[in-house]
């Protein structure tokens, strides 16, 4: 698997830009009222990664949650990333169902993006809800290496792994909270249906206000009414130098530094 490492480029792909393992992933769980964010500098360790090299599990108190029996058991939570490499050492024992529509091969950064957040998620060692059930869904960024194939074709002109068709699958799956670790600038009836759902069924959708140190949320999900958007701050409660801030933003979250495995 090689020694974990950070992952810290940004990739553009269209209109949608996958977040650089920053300010992205809000879990509105009873164990944490704010959410994980990824990081933004570097950081090494070697396997298997441990709570211990997480600031968010100090930060958060999360072994005390742990022990008061906060874990997220009963919770199913819907990933929309790359794909999430289940053999990695901290995420055994972890209940993860990939329940992509159509087939969808990552590429090395989306794979290394993919698993950190799953780990972050429900890794036994150091997630937010190490009990609860993960449903991984592959989305598709052409720019990060990843290729998705003919099946992902849909019914008038949709694919299979855009957002809004992610969106209302996990929600057809029994999702009550739906992580997407990316920013976009599509502002179509699809998402904006999709989203609107997904909040009349009283699932929760978080995403990240971005990384570009900006007051602009204009190219997030967090620009749509009803979104967990999530913007990151470091240990000592100042925001992240790198983290976009503004109206749509909800919460903000330790952004790290996150230990994570780089497949690249």
């Amino acid at each position: 698997m090689g020694s974990p490492a950070m992952v810290t480029t940004n990739h553009t792909s269209g209109r949608r830009r996958r977040l650089r393992l920053t300010g992205a992933c809000a879990i509105t769980l009873a164990l944490a009222a704010g959410a994980i964010a990824l990081p933004a500098a570097p950081a090494h360790a070697a396997d298997p990664i441990t709570a211990a090299e997480q600031p968010h599990f100090a930060y958060y108190h999360l072994d005390q949650a742990r022990a008061k029996g906060y874990t997220g058991k009963g919770v199913t939570i819907a990933l929309i990333d790359g794909e999430v490499d289940t053999s990695a050492p901290e995420l055994a024992g972890a209940t993860i169902i990939d329940k992509t529509p159509c087939t969808v091969t990552s590429g090395a950064n989306s794979k290394s993006h993919g698993t950190a957040m799953a780990s972050l998620l429900v890794s036994k060692e150091y997630g937010v809800a190490p009990d609860a059930t993960l449903l991984a869904y592959r989305t598709s960024f052409p720019k990060d290496g990843d290729k998705a194939e003919s099946d992902c074709r849909g019914h008038h002109g949709n694919s299979l792994y855009e957002p809004e068709w992610l969106i209302n699958q996990a929600i057809t799956d029994g999702a009550q909270i739906i992580s997407i670790s990316a920013t976009s600038g599509d502002t179509s009836d699809a998402v904006k249906w999709a989203i609107a759902r997904a909040n009349a069924l009283g699932v929760i959708v978080v995403s990240g206000a971005g990384n570009d140190n900006e007051e602009d949320t204009i190219d997030t999900f967090g620009k749509w009414s009803g979104v967990v958007s999530v913007s990151a701050i470091d240990t000592s409660g100042k925001r992240a130098e790198y983290s976009s801030w503004g109206k749509g933003v909800t919460v903000a979250a330790v952004g790290g530094p996150m230990i994570a495995h780089n497949y690249e």
